[in-house]
């Protein structure tokens, strides 16, 4: 009787033992578990944190690479300006040089045309190169327009047709020579027509050795003169 108590008691315990094991099997199961959900939960936010960072860092890129190439654009802006301005202060000075050196006063003057002054200086180079029966016609004088028009300035133009009579041909270059140096402005020989109407003989000779310029060559020549006059 008491051997079956015995045997009893130890299965109970036995039971017992079990049953604690179970549980904590369980508990560590459940553990794991909880650890395992936290663990996931802790990565998951980990990685989202990770995404976030990795899409703020690519947004801030791809700004960044935006703000790079405007700037890139601006100086390349401002490079092409400062290039255009270096070219231009280069064609002024080049400018400036020829008008200081390579123009003449006369072609310097800025009075625009004035018929009587431009007459009076024909006729007085008329007399002084032998051209006699001198003619001259004027064209209404107008502005230039087109390539001629400046902001500051106005360029004027007038054709003015010359006929005379002159002794040899030389004389004709002497005075349009002539002209082009002491007229206002620029000159521009558009049409010249000349021809002998005598010829270089003895009775030429004697009116020559009288002082009087005998008419020999028949000539006329257009031209047209170019003045500019500073704006008010």
């Amino acid at each position: 009787m008491k051997e079956n108590i015995n045997i009893k008691n130890d299965r109970d315990l036995k039971n017992v033992s079990t049953d604690k094991s179970e549980d904590s099997k369980k508990d560590k199961l459940e553990k794991l578990i909880n650890n395992i959900v936290i663990f996931s939960v802790i990565f998951l936010s980990f990685i989202i944190v990770i995404f976030f960072i990795s899409e703020f860092s690519m947004a801030r890129k791809v700004k960044f690479d935006e703000e790079i190439k405007s700037l890139n654009a601006n100086n390349n802006e401002i490079t092409l300006q400062i290039k255009d301005i270096i070219n231009k202060s280069l064609m002024a000075k080049n400018y400036i040089f020829k008008w200081e050196k390579e123009y003449s006063p006369s072609q310097k003057n800025l009075s625009g045309i004035e018929v009587g002054n431009i007459q009076k200086t024909i006729e007085d180079i008329a007399i002084k190169d032998n051209i006699i029966n001198l003619t001259l016609n004027f064209s209404p004088v107008i502005v230039a327009q087109d390539a001629f028009k400046r902001e500051n300035l106005t360029v004027y133009t007038a054709l003015i047709t010359l006929t005379f009579n002159t002794i040899t041909d030389i004389n004709i270059y002497k005075f349009l020579d002539d002209l082009k140096n002491e007229l206002p402005g620029f000159v521009v020989i558009q049409k010249l027509n000349f021809k002998r109407i005598k010829k270089i003989d003895e009775n030429f000779l004697k009116t020559l050795s009288t002082m009087n310029i005998p008419s020999a060559v028949d000539g006329s020549v257009e031209i047209r003169i170019y003045n500019l006059k500073q704006n008010e």
